[in-house]
């Protein structure tokens, strides 16, 4: 597993938000600072450094772990950091917290699909279909392509069963 790169600290909060609130008394609320390093994540992940965006969504998820784009965004860097279970985690977290959401089914479903769980993954596919009425034609190419593999890998063991293997 790779190792997420030490940011320093004193770059986390640089570019404050300037609100009355964070301006008038000095201080920035929990929900400022969750904002804040929140643009800084979407930033680096923007930039393609997904080792700084989840550094980023990791620290605003010490502030509030129930988070949903903090989790959904931080499971998406992971999964391109091909860190697929740590993303499987955080999709089953957003699906505890959020369950009608069907993105969090979606993140879930590229995570198990990375991971090899390939049944899991079509599963979660099918969830978001009943869930989202905007993407259906994304998701029913998705399913294509994961009824596919599901095909490829039982007639592979089918294969592998009539030879003995």
């Amino acid at each position: 597993m790779k190792m997420i790169s030490k940011v320093d600290q004193s770059s986390v909060l640089a570019d404050p938000p300037h609100t009355p609130e964070a301006t008038s008394t000095g201080t920035m609320t929990d929900s400022q600072k969750i904002a804040c390093l929140q643009a800084q994540g979407d930033d680096a992940l923007g930039k393609e450094n997904y080792e700084e965006a989840v550094h980023f969504y990791t620290q605003g998820l010490m502030l509030d772990a129930k988070d949903c784009q903090l989790l959904s965004c931080r499971s998406l860097a992971l999964i391109q950091l091909k860190q697929y279970e740590a993303a499987r985690v955080d999709a089953e977290l957003l699906i505890q917290i959020r369950p009608e959401a069907p993105q969090n089914h979606y993140l879930l479903s590229l995570a198990n699909r990375y991971l090899g769980h390939l049944k899991i993954g079509f599963q979660s596919l099918l969830r978001c279909l009943e869930l989202d009425a905007t993407h259906q034609n994304e998701i029913v190419k998705d399913l294509y392509k994961a009824t596919e593999k599901l095909c490829n890998v039982e007639t592979q063991d089918k294969h592998s069963d009539e030879k003995g293997l």
